[in-house]
């Protein structure tokens, strides 16, 4: 591994080999050459995107030592996180409208104690406002992101990270890059890779970064882990700008870091077959993986950032005598 690659770069590697290693069998070398097996490939891009990203959301820290809350417990975190949301602030759970709160979070709780925990012929509406993917805590005319803060932490801390993400995204203590956020459900905390994100839209300085990381970890015990592709702040805080493709015909990377990386990995998989054929080793994967990160606007040596770049970007499989043609025209 070259000295110069940071943490950032080393963690994407290896998930994107393992992927590489783990399709690279399944590949014809005359897929991409037949035209009826390219569509084929094509069509299937969504799923094999899918499949990436379950990886990455596999990947956890695996370090939630904190008590498991019982479903009273649950029920008095739901009421109590429910209670930050303000005029000036909304909660709500991910997939619903964003004034769906403070009636869905907290009527969860509540309706549950008032039906001796049955609804119809569904789960206890209490486990299903618990166990969704996600509560959004948005300022009320939420923007945009280019990037994220990753907080890791555990259910036991579920409300102090609520009351954490709060403050960040109020509009009377919140900074100016910051837009909106999220944390997963209690039933999900400290299960998956990341458990709560702030999202920014202009990259905030060294200084910044490191004060968020500081103010939420003065409320909130965080697990030290930094998920794939990020940039370790503090322990249990993380920060990644978000890929941009540089062909600005393409379309736009998902908001989601995991995502958008598998959407990388999977394309430079496909390139690596397609230009590489029967010589699909490790090396010329890992060349043009990352060709792919820098045409995802990332800097290949450390991917939790953009890069600015002016000439176009050396294709691994062409000479250099093809470069300068096509640079030079």
């Amino acid at each position: 591994m070259p000295f110069w690659k940071t943490r950032s770069r080393k963690s994407l590697d290896t998930w994107a080999r393992r992927e590489f290693n783990a399709r690279k069998s399944n590949i014809a070398p005359t897929s991409f050459t037949v035209p009826t097996q390219d569509t084929v490939w094509q069509a299937n891009k969504g799923r094999r995107v899918k499949d990436i990203y379950r990886s990455y959301q596999a990947t956890n820290p695996g370090l939630d030592t904190g008590p498991r809350l019982n479903q009273a417990a649950k029920d008095t975190m739901l009421d109590n996180i429910s209670h930050l949301s303000s005029p000036t602030v909304n909660v709500y759970g991910q997939g619903r409208a964003h004034n769906d709160t403070p009636s869905f979070i907290r009527d969860n709780a509540h309706q549950r104690q008032r039906t001796n925990g049955t609804w119809a012929n569904e789960a206890p509406l209490g486990n299903r406002a618990s166990n969704l993917f996600a509560y959004r805590i948005n300022p009320v005319n939420p923007q945009g992101s280019t990037g994220r803060f990753t907080i890791n932490s555990r259910q036991d801390q579920g409300l102090q990270l609520a009351q954490a993400l709060e403050h960040e995204v109020n509009p009377a203590t919140k900074k100016s890059f910051v837009t909106q956020s999220k944390m997963k459900g209690i039933d999900r905390l400290g299960q998956k890779t990341d458990d709560a994100i702030v999202y920014f839209n202009s990259k905030p300085s060294w200084n910044q970064r490191r004060k968020m990381a500081k103010r939420i970890r003065s409320n909130v015990q965080t697990t030290d882990y930094t998920p794939q592709g990020m940039d370790r702040i503090k322990p249990g805080v993380s920060w990644a700008q978000r890929p941009q493709h540089v062909d600005p015909t393409k379309p736009a990377y998902s908001t989601s870091h995991g995502t958008a990386h598998a959407t990388i990995i999977e394309a430079a998989i496909r390139s690596t077959a397609k230009h590489y054929g029967n010589n699909m080793t490790q090396a010329n994967f890992d060349k043009v993986y990352s060709y792919k990160l820098k045409r995802a606007g990332l800097n290949a040596n450390n991917p939790a950032r953009l890069k600015q770049r002016t000439a176009p970007i050396k294709k691994p499989w062409e000479s250099r005598f093809q470069y300068m043609k096509r640079r030079w025209g």
